[in-house]
């Protein structure tokens, strides 16, 4: 498949997407690779904001995000309560994608 002037592939032996271009190869997850797809159809002021926050996050622009102490306390909670298997159910993601119109 071609997108943008980007070859792009499917490889189910190893669950991820190859994108080449002329000098460039990546490999990415298919969630991944839909992502970036989709943001064709977003102005250019949008994509180049997201491309920043991609950037940032792997430290390619700037510093790697640094979790505060609050984030980081979150997070923390959150895996603990991952790993006592404490779950919302199927009935309360439903009610907070209807409350949210998600």
């Amino acid at each position: 498949m071609m997108r943008n002037g980007v070859f792009a592939t499917w490889d189910t032996d190893y669950g991820i997407a190859s994108a080449r271009e002329i000098g460039y190869a990546a490999t990415m997850t298919k969630l991944l690779a839909e992502a970036l797809a989709a943001t064709d159809k977003l102005p250019p002021d949008v994509q180049d904001e997201l491309a920043r926050m991609i950037l940032a996050f792997t430290g390619k622009e700037g510093e790697v995000y640094e979790l505060s102490d609050e984030e980081l306390a979150d997070l923390e909670t959150a895996l603990g309560e991952a790993d006592r298997g404490e779950f919302a159910t199927d009935e309360e993601v439903a009610a907070l994608w209807t409350t949210h119109k998600l």
